[in-house]
């Protein structure tokens, strides 16, 4: 991968190794050069180099003109820029991703261990604290109800479960040791258990309740206007609505009819974008299988559906993006995408990836075709 040579009109005093920063490539990206992300980040990009990002606040990349960056040279977006190195470090695998008022919360998952939440302040970017959940399971999408104070983490056998995020702050708040762990599991390995009442919260949702397939997995997750929205990732294909019921005893039921309706396969990551000056919904998903090195990985595609009148979805759009294995993604109020990356091509910070106006490329069978070659090799 090349960008010197690229017509990229910086200060002058910008080397050539500063033009290889990833806030550089983001931005050719963005403005559609060819970079192929699939020959791999060279490791002169320094996501961390504050001169770079200090330059790129003051000018240096004048053709940012949409707001690409923050005034600390971040990428804008929710919760975009923060470094979840950490997670790598400690051998997990991020999958989905939901933010609160000032949290940025990330689901990761190990095989053989209890698996967990990052919690990053929104302000900062800093890890303050590490939750291990009572679920080994290979956890997928999280969403939050903040009115309710309800975190869901899709978990396994088609099942959502259901955590008291306020219960999870009042402990963060107790420990005062920096980048705290606390395991409300009973794994001992995992350290003390954290002294407190039992963080899960009673919740009837199997999307296999639902579903013709009894294999169906409940791969990422989003909460929108008092629902739960649930979506498969292998052969089912399919977005499962629950309207949720928060009962007195503490209990968390659906009620009203379950709504079902199609959606590609591959999909790991979903969230939902209303247009303010419309009011028009849109549901968003993220699609990835395998990386450059697999001869059926396949890249990352965006995907708008805009809600129908009868509830239903109308596909309107996508973008193919040019590297793999997205997985959860949030929308802000602008439209603006970020997506946390199973494997990392070259980062560990949340990227935004594009705007939702620009998901306007036709809907590609090939890809779709090749998206089903990699499912077909991981069921053999």
């Amino acid at each position: 991968m090349t960008i010197e040579n690229r017509n990229i009109s910086m200060n002058s005093n910008i080397s050539i190794e500063r033009k290889k920063d990833m806030k550089a490539a983001v931005f050719l990206q963005e403005n559609d050069f060819n970079i192929n992300a699939s020959d791999g980040l060279p490791e002169e990009f320094n996501l961390n180099d504050n001169e770079v990002l200090n330059n790129s606040a003051n000018g240096a990349f004048p053709e940012v003109g949409n707001g690409l960056f923050d005034k600390n040279g971040l990428l804008l977006g929710n919760g975009a820029g923060t470094d979840y190195s950490e997670i790598k470090k400690d051998g997990y695998t991020p999958q989905g991703q939901t933010e609160s008022e000032n949290e940025l919360i990330i689901s990761a998952y190990k095989n053989g261990k209890k698996s967990r939440l990052y919690i990053y302040d929104k302000e900062t970017k800093e890890l303050i604290a590490v939750i291990v959940l009572p679920t080994d399971a290979h956890v997928g999408g999280a969403a939050l109800d903040e009115e309710h104070s309800v975190l869901y983490v899709t978990d396994k056998s088609g099942k959502v479960k259901a955590y008291d995020y306020e219960a999870l702050m009042k402990a963060m708040r107790r420990v005062k040791e920096k980048e705290p762990i606390l395991n409300f599991s009973d794994d001992e390995s995992e350290g003390k258990k954290t002294n407190t009442e039992s963080i899960e919260i009673p919740c009837d949702i199997n999307i296999r309740d639902y579903l013709d397939d009894e294999n169906a997995n409940s791969a990422t997750c989003t909460y929108h206007d008092g629902c739960i929205y649930v979506a498969t990732f292998d052969y089912t294909g399919k977005l499962v609505r629950f309207k949720l019921k928060y009962n007195e005893d503490g209990s968390i039921t659906t009620e009203g009819e379950v709504f079902k309706d199609d959606l590609p396969i591959a999909v790991q990551g979903i969230c939902f974008y209303t247009d303010p000056d419309t009011g028009e919904e849109y549901l968003i998903t993220a699609q990835s299988y395998g990386g450059s090195n697999s001869s059926y990985g396949t890249k990352s595609c965006l995907k708008k559906y805009r809600i129908t009148e009868d509830g239903h979805l109308e596909f309107v759009g996508q973008k193919e993006l040019d590297y793999y294995y997205a997985e959860g993604i949030t929308c802000d109020e602008d439209g603006n995408i970020t997506s946390v990356h199973e494997n990392k091509w070259g980062s560990t910070d949340i990227v935004q990836e594009t705007n939702i106006n620009d998901l306007d490329e036709p809907w590609d069978q090939e890809l779709e075709d090749h998206y089903k070659e990699g499912v077909d090799k991981f069921y053999e």
